[in-house]
């Protein structure tokens, strides 16, 4: 790891999104496509250890997406931390003028990619049996929308937070909520 931080650019011109993940990789080799669809397809995989992915946007968007309609490209390098964030958000925001769509949250949008490497000793996968209703039901939302099911998606919500709640569920975090939702919801063309 290196002190300084990377700016890179994951853009679809298919469907018009964007994603910009900040590095602190001395190379930024393994910020790829095939890196990208490689932890989108750890998403699926229902376990526990899973949920950094299956919480991520731009994970779940490229699982309904092609690998080649993707390119990157580096934005900005060998960035101080304190400049980052001011720069990836001029960045969301010339390509929003664009026509692009930003997939992520406001927390993604300050984050750095080893955040979770620095944090992993003390990080713990979300039990749907310790979550609300409502929050059960905004994570299916965000899945839902991410994953460019677009037709009754509160209704669908409300469909998997009580099936995920319910005892015939099979439903125990939220990896496995992510792979309910695309079996159950996504077709692939």
């Amino acid at each position: 790891m290196k002190d300084t931080v990377d700016l890179v650019l994951f853009k679809n011109e298919a469907i018009k999104a964007v994603y910009i993940w900040a590095t602190r990789q001395a190379e930024t080799k393994n910020v790829s496509v095939v890196n990208l669809f490689s932890k989108a397809r750890y998403a699926l995989s229902g376990k526990d250890n899973a949920q950094p992915t299956a919480t991520t946007s731009i994970y779940r968007l490229a699982l309904v997406t092609k690998q080649e309609d993707w390119v990157v490209m580096t934005i900005a390098e060998n960035l101080e931390i304190d400049e980052v964030s001011d720069l990836r958000r001029l960045a969301i925001e010339d390509q929003e003028a664009l026509g692009f769509k930003w997939y992520g949250s406001e927390r993604e949008a300050y984050r750095i990619d080893n955040e979770y490497e620095k944090n992993k000793n003390k990080y713990r996968a979300t039990k749907i049996r310790n979550l609300k209703y409502a929050n059960i039901k905004n994570y299916a939302m965000s899945m839902l929308n991410d994953l460019l099911v677009d037709d009754e998606n509160n209704q669908k919500a409300n469909d998997v937070a009580r099936f995920a709640i319910s005892h015939k569920s099979d439903i125990e975090n939220i990896s496995q909520m992510l792979v309910h939702i695309f079996n159950k919801y996504v077709t692939i063309i």
